[in-house]
């Protein structure tokens, strides 16, 4: 990583805690209640749902959201569900928040709390996502070298069904030319691709 770029992480660390507090305040204003009360009342299993992350030098953090899957659904990478084995796992509710992203907020809770950023390399679960860790694993600069992030380049490029391999290249990418204008490139992309769902 360029030395220019390590300078830029500590304002982007400023950055992620101004930003997710205020976000975290508007979310409990005027959001989060609305989707926890549909949550509990529309579907068994509780409304939260936490799952185990690689962060930053690989360390294990627990990411929050909100639950979009049925009581008991499988754990499986998204990238190997076909649309149809996903339909039949997600709650009705759970389909509008993961349309709209909704169930991702929660993770500004987890930028406030230093384990990930608003953009970064999306965080590869602990458990069945062997090749994305190993394709990581196989490019430089890493995409571990850096906090995990809720978007990302390759959120915004990668259609789904990617290949894990261009996904690992992008968030290698990512890391490489890391600075204010891409995260805010990044962050208008996806802000235009939640529009254009």
């Amino acid at each position: 990583m360029r030395k220019k770029s390590r300078g830029y992480l500590v304002i982007k660390r400023l950055l992620d805690i101004a930003m997710s507090l205020f976000l975290i305040l508007f979310c409990v204003a005027f959001l989060w209640w609305w989707i926890f009360i549909i949550n509990v009342f529309s579907t068994k299993g509780h409304p939260f749902f936490t799952a185990k992350r690689l962060g930053k030098s690989k360390k294990i953090f627990n990411m929050f959201k909100f639950r979009t899957m049925k009581y008991g659904a499988p754990i499986i990478p998204p990238y190997e569900l076909t649309d149809e084995q996903r339909f039949s796992i997600e709650t009705s509710f759970g389909r509008f928040l993961r349309k709209t992203s909704l169930d991702e907020t929660l993770q500004f809770l987890n930028v406030l709390f230093g384990q990930m950023s608003l953009v970064g390399p999306r965080p590869g679960a602990t458990i069945n996502e062997d090749i994305l860790t190993e394709a990581r694993d196989s490019v430089l600069p890493s995409p571990y070298d850096v906090l995990p992030g809720i978007t990302g380049l390759s959120q915004v490029n990668l259609k789904r069904g990617h290949n894990v391999k261009e996904k690992a290249q992008l968030d290698s990418e990512y890391v490489k030319k890391i600075s204010f204008l891409l995260d805010l490139k990044i962050m208008v992309k996806t802000l235009k691709c939640l529009g254009g769902k």
